[in-house]
């Protein structure tokens, strides 16, 4: 007789990371970004300021807070890298009146992951952050940018933002199913030697994999 058997596990395994998000903002463009403008200007794409390549996104004397945010779900990736690249304009950033701000958010709460409130940095600097397990398999995950700055010289600069993760494996716990099945000899008939032995049949839910065994 024969009877059917998964012809393999696929065992749970870190795979290479892949993109989940990523933002150079080359495309001119912050349209598909939600922009919260501060009391005297917003963020900004522009090919000034030195960006890394053609454009970067700014912002520049903006009176209060202004905040760059976007939805972006990690479901189905674990092992969350965030990373972005930034800069400040000229003038220096005055404790307790300039911030600069990064955030993520995990479904209840917004979580700080760099800060920016005195000094200066005028060439760009990678910032990466290796998030907690909250980051991992979110549909709700966001990131944001805030910047309050009140000079045309001071301002916060963004580019090349990334969102990396490493794709979660799935286990095949469920055997393959077996129908329509049709042999010919029959099941159980004499074996003849030099004859053709053949089956067909439909198979489902094999996760990709099945198998036959005969004996």
């Amino acid at each position: 007789g024969m009877r059917p058997t998964t012809g393999m596990r696929i065992a749970a395994s870190r795979l290479s990371a892949a993109t989940i998000f990523s933002d150079n903002f080359e495309d001119g463009s912050i349209s598909d970004w939600t922009v919260v403008l501060g009391s005297a200007s917003g963020w900004f794409v522009t090919t000034t300021e030195a960006p890394i390549g053609t454009f970067h996104t700014i912002a520049r004397d903006t009176g209060s807070e202004t905040i760059i945010s976007r939805n972006i779900s990690t479901a189905g990736y674990e092992n969350v890298v965030f990373d972005f690249w930034w800069s400040t304009d000229t003038n220096l950033f005055e404790s307790g009146q300039d911030s600069f701000f990064v955030e993520w958010f995990d479904g209840n709460n917004w979580i700080e992951v760099f800060n920016f409130i005195s000094g200066s940095q005028t060439t760009y600097t990678l910032d990466s952050n290796v998030l907690p397990l909250g980051g991992s398999n979110n549909s709700n995950f966001k990131i944001r940018f805030k910047c309050s700055v009140n000079q045309p010289t001071e301002g916060c600069n963004i580019d090349n933002i990334s969102i990396t993760g490493d794709l979660i494996s799935q286990s095949d716990n469920e055997y393959p199913q077996f129908s329509n099945l049709v042999e010919n000899p029959i099941n159980n008939t004499g074996y003849s030697s030099g004859a053709i032995y053949r089956f067909n049949s439909t198979i489902t839910l094999t996760n990709s994999t099945a198998g036959i065994e005969f004996n």
